[in-house]
């Protein structure tokens, strides 16, 4: 009975990730500014959905060189 429980909550949580998943909008890649055909993004978050979201923060540094 206890694995029947969780197995209904596993699947129904799922269920709600897949649907706000399916609901969010996301735009194709922008074309590439430069040469090199390196092409960046950033995703559109709708007004209002960061009090429904948890945020966290990722920052990476790295050392670049002119020949890069």
């Amino acid at each position: 009975m206890k694995l029947r429980i969780h197995v209904i909550i596993l699947a129904s949580s799922l269920t709600t990730a897949i649907a706000l998943a399916w609901q969010t909008p996301v735009g194709p890649a922008p074309m590439p500014t430069f040469a090199d055909m390196e092409r960046t993004t950033n995703a559109v978050i709708q007004a209002g959905a960061l009090q429904r979201c948890r945020v966290f923060e990722c920052s990476v540094s790295l050392l670049a060189t002119p020949s890069n």
